[in-house]
């Protein structure tokens, strides 16, 4: 299976260096750099009060290039944080994308360590990754960049559809199996300013891994209505055997609106509901789904291009734990 996936990407590849080959040769092939910093300020109120600092969340580094006026590349270093025990305070580099982009009329295809549309809709919509994560990646649903292939084509000004298959174990993990992880979405925009979206993938078990019970299944559906002055979107989620297990389910909510105020402000809210079918009462299921409630509320002041800086109030509140309250200053610098 993954030798097919090598194959796909192969053909992608000699696909983009043939059309490289037919550019319009008045064209000026370009290029630009990439460099984006998430940093924050953080402080806790009441029982979260020992957790006060300053940090440096995120940072991306690359380059983009246009080779013709429909094919280009992309390559974005992520330095972050990492999940492993103990190195929560360590800062690691990634290769987060390395692909290449053909876009002709209403097609498009992208190759390589690509980033991935079930999260770009929303996490475009929300406005606000420097602050946080949109809830597909909050939540540990999935990955937001993997190695695979993406087309999305428009059919008409209602309608666009876009499918991928990756190796589903995201742009962090080596490849470890041979099953892919496939994906299906449909954008649907009544008019301008509303969109509706449905998308559904699978990433197959592995029957050599005796812990691989059931494919892993999500389904998600988006609505969000934006105009000049405000938006407001809306997401539901469900995750059918997390982990592969065929006794786990989690599913979650997700809301959020921005007002535009005078000046270079904004006021943006957001709330989380993320649940599962845990069992709390076992103190044997040491599972850990992150079931909790989040909310936020703040504003962005955005006094030049590349520059935004967000004060906001926070309230988590896990499941079966006293609410936690944080008082945090989130700055995003791009160039």
């Amino acid at each position: 299976m993954k030798t097919r996936l090598f194959l796909l990407l192969w053909l992608a590849s000699s696909f983009f260096f043939i059309q490289a080959q037919q550019a319009n040769p008045e064209f000026k092939p370009n290029g630009k750099a990439i460099i984006t910093v998430f940093s924050d300020f953080h402080t806790g109120i009441g029982a979260a009060g020992k957790e006060t600092g300053f940090g440096l969340e995120r940072a991306y580094l690359g380059y983009q290039y246009a080779f013709s006026e429909s094919l280009s590349g992309k390559v974005v270093f992520d330095m972050g944080s990492s999940k492993l025990a103990g190195s929560a305070l360590e800062r690691i580099a990634y290769v987060k994308n390395a692909m290449l982009s053909w876009k002709k009329g209403n097609f498009s295809l992208d190759a390589g360590l690509i980033g991935l549309k079930q999260f770009s809709v929303q996490e475009k919509f929300w406005g606000y990754r420097y602050i946080l994560k949109s809830f597909l990646d909050q939540y540990g649903y999935g990955y937001s960049a993997d190695m695979g292939l993406s087309v999305q084509y428009r059919i008409n000004d209602l309608l666009t559809a876009d499918a991928t298959i990756t190796n589903g174990e995201g742009y962090k993990k080596l490849n470890t199996d041979k099953y892919f992880r496939y994906g299906g979405g449909l954008s649907i925009t009544p008019i301008k300013e509303l969109i509706f979206r449905l998308y559904y993938d699978r990433h197959d078990k592995d029957p050599d891994n005796l812990t691989h019970e059931k494919s892993k299944q999500i389904a998600s559906f988006f609505a969000g209505y934006q105009n000049q002055a405000f938006s407001l979107g809306g997401e539901y989620l469900r995750m059918f055997h997390p982990q592969f297990r065929d006794d786990r389910n989690q599913h979650g909510y997700s809301a959020y609106t921005t007002i535009k105020l005078p000046g270079d402000f904004q006021l943006f809210g957001r709330w989380d509901y993320s649940a599962s079918n845990k069992d709390y009462d076992n103190p044997l299921d040491v599972w850990n789904p992150g079931d909790q409630q989040m909310a936020i509320l703040g504003v962005q002041y955005a006094p030049v291009k590349g520059v935004k800086l967000a004060p906001n109030f926070r309230m988590v509140a896990p499941k079966n734990d006293d609410a936690l309250y944080y008082i945090t200053v989130n700055l995003s610098l791009s160039l």
